[in-house]
């Protein structure tokens, strides 16, 4: 009888056993345990991180997330994040104290979200100088617009673009609030002089390794394409006492016309990434590193693939807010280029279908395209996520490429790919448009 009721013990453990083996799921790289989700072709991983505030005193209420940027991080922190919000002071109901704060965050070791909150409202600096105006908010406009971008140099130290405008009799007076952030906390804010260019569709920056910050944009984004242009904000403009500041620009080659493009740095220089008129053809170039600077920006830049031969899955669904990074490579091959960007689609029944596409460049694509990193290829839509504005994140060490978006609904969305194991998970929304 012992016998047999040890038996049958074991038997039943063993059992329960199994069933728990069969239902584990596989920790992600931040050591993050997911659900996975089957679909065809392609796999979604959805997971739910935690999200916590740190409690601060503030005067302001605030509410709409603008625009968010995610940079790599510093210590602790396995990235940070920085957004632009819509508040007003409490217990004040007139719109006329509408208030524009920049918001920080950071995401652990083990993929969750921390807020710092708004750390700096930026209406009473701005205003102290001159009445200027802001970007529409996600939940007033239905166009998107780049309200922000950020990039960061090799001290680690952050840099925050944020698109301002005043209304006079000539126009639109263009301008931009410049934040750099520390990694120690410290930050320094100022005003640019009147560009001549609204690069509202597409804004991104790239650091030299002088630490100059080149911002690229289209010269008029509300047109089919236009000519990319630079400028330039050197070292030791950023940290001058003065509240304002100037950069110089230039324009790119006239073939650079563009609607989407990308700027990134690689191993061999600065790489550019667009669409051409056609918004078809996927162009790659690059201008190499004279020095420790960009010098001459505006000229240098060699084709490495000029009209490319378009990559599978429609690559015009891909429409706008490109993001790319060079990863990979290896024993005598080039880093390959990635791309990231929103997608959309017109279905069948008139509605449309917007989400995330990826492409990539390919390693085996063979002589002669793999001399520069591989033919273009495409997975098409890998997540169906309907974004406001999309900001893309990735480190040649890490196998994983992290992505934050404003939803329509004002909040912060995040993702991930883990390149390695060839995973996409989904993390939802991880701050409301009312949290801290």
């Amino acid at each position: 009888m012992k016998l047999s009721y040890l038996i049958t013990i074991v038997g039943i453990s063993f059992f329960f056993s199994f069933l728990g083996e069969s239902n584990l799921s596989q920790a992600d790289w931040f050591g993050k345990t997911t659900r996975k989700i089957k679909k065809t072709p392609k796999e979604v991983v959805v997971s739910h991180p935690t999200a916590t505030v740190v409690p601060v005193e503030d005067p302001y209420e605030w509410s709409y997330f603008q625009d968010v940027a995610i940079l790599p991080g510093t210590g602790n922190a396995a990235h940070v994040a920085f957004a632009v919000r819509k508040g007003r002071l409490k217990n004040v109901q007139y719109a006329e104290n509408s208030k524009l704060g920049l918001w920080y965050g950071w995401q652990d070791a083990n993929a969750n979200w921390h807020a710092r909150g708004v750390f700096r409202e930026l209406t009473d600096y701005i205003t102290s100088i001159r009445e200027l105006n802001f970007r529409a908010s996600t939940v007033a406009n239905i166009t998107p617009v780049d309200t922000m971008t950020a990039c960061q140099d090799e001290a680690k130290n952050s840099h925050i673009f944020i698109q301002a405008f005043q209304v006079s009799p000539q126009g639109m007076d263009q301008r931009l609030i410049y934040v750099r952030y520390t990694p120690q906390g410290n930050y320094k804010v100022k005003l640019s002089s009147t560009l001549s260019d609204d690069m509202g569709q597409s804004m991104q920056c790239v650091a030299d390794p002088a630490n100059t910050i080149h911002l690229f944009g289209v010269k008029r984004w509300n047109q089919d394409y236009s000519r990319i242009v630079s400028y330039l904000l050197p070292a030791e403009e950023q940290t001058r006492p003065s509240l304002t500041f100037h950069m110089a620009r230039t324009e790119l080659p006239q073939n650079f016309e563009t609607r989407d493009f990308t700027v990134f740095r690689s191993s061999q220089g600065v790489d550019l990434a667009f669409f051409k008129q056609t918004s078809i053809m996927l162009s790659l170039a690059r201008h190499p590193l004279v020095g420790r600077n960009l010098a001459g920006v505006g000229r240098g830049w060699s084709l490495l693939f000029d009209n490319n031969a378009s990559p599978e899955h429609q690559p015009n669904l891909m429409h706008d807010e490109l993001y790319g990074f060079s990863y990979g490579g290896g024993a005598g091959r080039m880093p390959q280029a990635h791309l990231i960007g929103k997608y959309k689609a017109i279905r069948s029944d008139g509605s449309t279908q917007r989400g995330i596409a990826y492409y990539y460049q390919d390693a085996q694509s063979g002589f002669p395209s793999s001399i520069f990193g591989g033919a273009w290829k495409s997975k098409g839509m890998v997540m169906n996520v309907d974004l406001y504005t999309l900001s893309v994140t990735a480190l040649k060490e890490r196998p994983v490429f992290y992505m934050l978006g404003t939803t329509r609904d004002a909040e912060v969305w995040s993702g991930y790919y883990h390149a390695r194991d060839q995973r996409w998970v989904d993390q939802g929304v991880v701050f409301r448009r009312n949290s801290q």
